[in-house]
């Protein structure tokens, strides 16, 4: 396990939030989340290790993507939506989806015309031959360019050690006018005694605004 500083801002000023133990791989290990004092980042601290954090995605975690089939129709259906301004314009258009897990959302959107290309740093997922997948961070991929009319990236960002590493990469791989679509942890809307998500997963919540 690790302890850092708020990745937004750099403080190491921080106050703890709750703690939650991982309720579906590891329930004896708590996390704990902290709020930086000075942006409103949250984030759990200590964590794992870039080194550690393999354990805490075994095969069980992707399994979910193989069943039911219609849910995550619907939801990439939905994800597609935000992405239809791109759609819309004349020519090729090139995705790249960060978190690309089994494939499935970037194969959705290859069926709508799309050019795709995904990100994937687990080794437990099951492998993807269909389409190019850099198996490494975003930060670390060997794109130098605008290259993508689009990135997405859901429910990804709450899980990477550095998110802003990645926010700078999607800058400078996207093209001029292009959207980075992403979802993410709210951390104060959350309940403590409802919070269910894999805690040791969430490496980064989304900030706030201090009043």
């Amino acid at each position: 396990m690790e302890t850092v500083d708020c990745n937004l801002c750099g403080s190491s000023d921080y106050a703890l939030v709750y703690e939650m133990p991982d309720r579906f791989f590891f329930p004896d290990e708590f996390f704990k989340v902290v709020e930086c004092n000075h942006c409103g980042l949250g984030f759990v601290n200590p964590r794992p290790s870039i080194g550690e954090i393999g354990k805490y995605y075994p095969r069980a975690y992707f399994e979910p993507f193989s069943r039911d089939r219609k849910q995550h129709l619907r939801r990439y259906s939905n994800e597609a939506k935000y992405l239809l301004g791109i759609e819309r314009r004349e020519g090729p258009k090139m995705l790249l989806d960060v978190g690309c897990a089994e494939g499935d959302f970037p194969r959705f959107m290859k069926a709508r015309g799309w050019i795709v290309e995904g990100v994937e740093v687990s080794s437990e997922t099951a492998p993807i031959r269909d389409f190019k997948v850099y198996n490494q961070p975003l930060h670390e991929i060997p794109v130098e360019r605008p290259t993508y009319d689009a990135v997405t990236a859901w429910a990804v960002i709450e899980h990477v050690h550095d998110p802003m590493a990645y926010f700078r990469k999607a800058g400078e791989v996207t093209k001029q006018g292009g959207p980075l679509s992403s979802c993410f942890r709210i951390l104060k809307v959350l309940p403590q005694g409802a919070y269910s998500v894999k805690m040791s997963h969430v490496i980064c919540t989304s900030s706030r605004r201090k009043p």
